[in-house]
């Protein structure tokens, strides 16, 4: 007999403070060992080219936020359903808001994840200790924690702390994927279900197009299905597919006005390149990963045939339909080449791929995991009942398991010391954290109150600075930004102007890596297989031979050909040499070799704090 609905409200409802507290973990320890909350938000994992469009939401402006010049023109190409929990609470709490919406992120996919598990055809108990052990994010992007603690376990991520993506994107796929399993297997086909599946795909477009391109193929290979199984009709299935799509649309205008409004420089910068419709690119090495899991889902398949009544043999339809998701996540790529005639940023569909393959494995061990249980039950005697108490007991110890995981995982962050961007070399100094630590409580007191616009060729430091500092910048992000390449160029060379660099220290600076992406043209320079912005002829021999060691799916191989260095160099001779009709109240440099030997006028700008790592100008008063 099956556990009562009041235990099972119950303990779904609890459960619920479980990933609540595995995120919130990160924010506790961080305050127990005194760090402020600004400088957590830093070090808590993520993406933080998304800080500057996240701040702007804070302070309901969706257009430009970086350059105060231009504050609130034209619309921001970065994705508004990911940032929106967070910039809304931030809008109300301030720092306290990341916090409250890192908690409420964390339950919200537990509560998906349970959805999705349960229209998998996955048992009560099964379904709460995988959606504890995927909402604490032990399965987490990039999927190395599994790995670390088990050498065996398969290469594959689902969900996980880091911002924006997965933390977001993952919840919106998950809620998409119960939906249309809802749809497929439970046979829930009224335009109701079809309306929210189209609610949670349109979120899912704008958020994660990549995934969305999987599930938008699987939806039109599975609308014949529906219509010409045992019961289907066409009426039917049209009327909901007409509902989905409507939905959809109505969803997906914010992305559709981005698209259309932002500056055309953009997505350049981002990474867009065109490709041609009949040679599109395929992911390389994808076939062994996709037989193996296949393989698995066939075995799982046949297990289900073999132990479950004929009845529950639908379970069986779900291991198929996420084996469907799997093999189109191999055709995701060329298919939306063939449609668009480009990509962008084309290594993200292999983490798709990794990202179903989770999918199909978790559901997978799931039902092996509910066959061995229901070969194992006892009632209790002369009661036909399962006795509850075993499961209360595993659920704990599951529980319990799941927080200590969770700790393991932010201890790496709340320790490191280093600079987030250490990858960059310029940014590869030690004692890093410390020093700007102390810089934040500098840029916070009440000396620079008033001050609105930084300058600096430290991106973490520009990024804390547009959410909790005075939010606006001299030299923006480029893929943050919606000014043109032109005045992003502008007003880099006018800040090396200010800083007195010559014009070898100018030609040193553009071509240095981590200029070139985080203040000159993001991925805008990249050079792979699939697309090179000059010709090969045009850059120095070592490019050339990372270029042959390089994939189509490259998209961070980045380098200045020489003719656009020749052309930046000519621009220099022209630049400006003041700056009094642009803003500028501070200007921060350090930590490395990068900016060490360059200094602002210091009769235009005095020194006013200095660490080991930073050097403070503000702008001296007329």
């Amino acid at each position: 007999m099956k556990i009562s609905k009041r235990i099972k409200r119950t303990a779904g409802l609890g459960l619920a403070l479980v990933p609540a507290l595995a995120v919130a973990q990160y924010w506790i320890f961080s305050l127990v060992r005194g760090e402020s909350l600004s400088v957590a938000a830093i070090y808590r994992h993520g993406d933080y080219n998304y800080f500057p469009p996240l701040a702007g939401l804070a302070h309901l402006t969706v257009g430009e936020w970086l350059v105060l010049e231009q504050l609130g023109e034209g619309i921001r190409s970065f994705p508004f359903p990911s940032l929106a929990i967070h910039g809304i609470a931030l809008g109300l709490f301030d720092a306290a808001g990341y916090v409250v919406a890192d908690i409420l992120v964390a339950v919200l996919v537990y509560f998906a994840a349970r959805r999705f598990l349960r229209a998998s055809g996955l048992s009560f108990l099964t379904t709460a200790i995988i959606a504890l052990v995927v909402s604490c994010g032990l399965l987490g992007w990039p999927g190395h924690h599994l790995q670390q603690w088990f050498g065996w376990a398969p290469a594959m991520h689902l969900w996980g702390f880091r911002f924006p993506r997965p933390f977001l994107t993952d919840l919106f796929l998950l809620l998409c994927l119960g939906s249309w399993l809802r749809i497929v297997v439970e046979r829930r086909e009224g335009t109701r279900e079809w309306a929210v599946l189209g609610v949670w795909f349109g979120l899912l477009l704008q958020s994660r197009y990549y995934a969305a391109a999987t599930v938008g193929l699987a939806i039109g290979v599975i609308a014949p299905f529906l219509t010409f199984r045992h019961g289907g009709s066409a009426v039917r299935t049209l009327r909901g597919l007409a509902c989905f799509a409507s939905t959809t649309v109505l969803v997906a205008l914010p992305f559709a006005a981005q698209r259309l409004l932002e500056h055309p420089d953009v997505p350049t910068r981002l990474g867009a390149f065109p490709v041609e419709r009949l040679r599109p690119f395929f992911l390389e090495g994808a076939l062994g990963e996709v037989v193996r899991a296949s393989l698995f889902a066939v075995l799982v398949a046949a297990v289900l045939a073999w132990s479950t009544p004929p009845r529950s043999r639908d379970r069986m339809a779900a291991t198929v339909g996420l084996t469907l998701l799997l093999l189109l996540s191999t055709l995701a790529l060329p298919a939306s080449i063939v449609v668009l005639g480009e990509t962008i940023q084309p290594y993200h569909f292999r983490h798709e791929l990794r990202t179903f393959k989770a999918l199909l494995l978790v559901v997978g061990v799931g039902h092996v995991l509910d066959v061995g249980a229901s070969l194992l039950q006892r009632p209790l005697p002369g009661t036909g009942r399962l006795p509850s108490w075993p499961r209360v007991a595993l659920l704990s110890i599951v529980a319990v398991g799941c927080l200590v995981g969770s700790a393991s995982l932010h201890w790496p962050w709340i320790l490191r010391e280093n600079h987030m961007r250490a990858d960059f070399a310029a940014y590869r100094v030690r004692g890093y954290r410390e020093a700007f630590r102390e810089l934040t409580r500098e840029l916070a007191s009440e000396r620079h109150a008033r001050a609105r616009v930084l300058a600096t060729l430290d991106i973490q430091v520009l990024d804390w600075w547009s959410l909790f500092g005075g939010g606006h910048a001299f030299c923006p992000e480029p893929c943050a930004s919606n000014l043109s390449d032109e005045e992003i160029e502008s007003r880099l060379l006018r800040f090396f102007r200010i800083l007195g660099a010559s014009e070898r220290d100018m030609m040193r600076l553009v071509r240095e890596r981590s200029v070139l992406v985080f203040f000159l043209g993001c991925a805008k320079y990249q050079v792979s297989r699939g697309h090179h912005f000059a010709p090969l002829d045009d850059y120095p021999p070592a490019v050339r031979r990372a270029f042959l060691r390089s994939s189509p799916l490259s998209s961070w191989l980045v380098a200045l050909p020489d003719s656009e260095a020749e052309r930046l160099r000519e621009a220099y001779s022209r630049a400006l040499e003041v700056d009094d009709d642009l803003r500028l109240d501070l200007i921060v440099l350090g930590p490395g070799p990068l900016d060490r030997r360059l200094a602002p006028d210091p009769e235009r700008f005095e020194l006013t704090f200095a660490n080991e790592r930073f050097r403070v100008f503000a702008r001296r008063e007329p």
